[in-house]
């Protein structure tokens, strides 16, 4: 199946390209491997196309002391590849190198990852456990969006029309934080029946801090918040992150479809946020 016909423009300069998003039908386009699947497949339909590609100087990943800040152009290999990013904040990297298979990492980007608001993709319950912060630009200025409340609803963000996502800023890993990204699918190019993104403040064998987010199990990517307040401020066991586990499960809202079933989804996510706690606990307190 073919899209409809759409109006497409490749501008040379973010003002332009902001200016082109004056038009209400107007989508920005960027790595395409999340849009244009759904424009081929007429799940959804856009007057015009905003290609951002062309812009340079938006691929950046520049090192602050204690941030990371990264361009929307970004690609998904790049991050996945980046020494930087490998050494001062990994569970980007790991994250990356599960998506998809090698030609949708190096063509797909950061920005277009986490502004498409897929709730099966992976970069956004990354972005929550990371506290990750955006800042989006429009013909108005500029404004910074907290990853809570950036990711509102299946395919909607908080961006408003004529945003453009500019930069993504993350922490740089502290010591004593341990991560971990974990999902289980069913084909290597396959979404994920459920994914979990684990970041922890440890302390000896206490567990100073939590943010587990998820994906594929709502409507979008969110925050497990009653399995982090669970463990946070005990000290670390299986049982503990087992326990985590079922509360993250019982809370979940995953919906039955061709990947499985609501209760399988559960029992898979239970398993995954048990894991990636038990990981993320390890590498925080220093064992690998």
């Amino acid at each position: 199946m073919y899209p409809p016909e759409f109006e497409y423009f490749a501008p040379n300069s973010i003002e332009d390209a902001v200016e082109a998003l004056s038009n209400e039908d107007a989508k920005v386009l960027a790595g395409g491997q999340s849009l244009l699947p759904l424009l081929k497949s007429r799940f959804a339909t856009f007057g015009k196309l905003v290609d951002i590609s062309r812009i340079t100087g938006l691929d950046y990943v520049k090192i602050e002391e204690e941030s990371i800040r990264i361009g929307p152009m970004a690609t998904i290999a790049s991050l996945e590849s980046n020494g930087d990013i490998q050494r001062l904040q990994p569970l980007i990297s790991e994250a990356a190198s599960q998506i998809a298979d090698p030609l949708v990492r190096n063509m797909g980007t950061i920005g277009g990852n986490v502004s498409h608001s897929d709730p099966a993709n992976d970069m956004p319950p990354v972005m929550l456990a990371l506290n990750a912060k955006f800042t989006a630009i429009s013909k108005s200025g500029e404004r910074s969006i907290d990853a809570e409340k950036f990711f509102v609803d299946s395919f909607q963000t908080a961006l408003e029309h004529g945003e453009i996502l500019k930069e993504i800023e993350v922490p740089v890993r502290r010591a004593g934080q341990g991560y971990s990204y974990m999902k289980l699918k069913k084909g290597s190019a396959d979404f994920s029946v459920a994914a979990v993104a684990c970041a922890l403040d440890v302390s000896g064998k206490t567990i100073k801090r939590a943010r587990i987010a998820l994906a594929s199990v709502s409507s979008k990517a969110e925050i497990a918040n009653d399995a982090c307040r669970h463990i946070e401020g005990k000290e670390f066991s299986e049982s503990l992150a087992e326990e985590a586990g079922a509360i993250a499960a019982k809370n979940a809202d995953p919906r039955s479809d061709s990947y499985g079933s609501e209760e399988y989804k559960r029992r898979a996510l239970g398993m995954l946020v048990k894991d990636s706690i038990i990981k993320a606990y390890i590498r925080g307190s220093g064992s690998i």
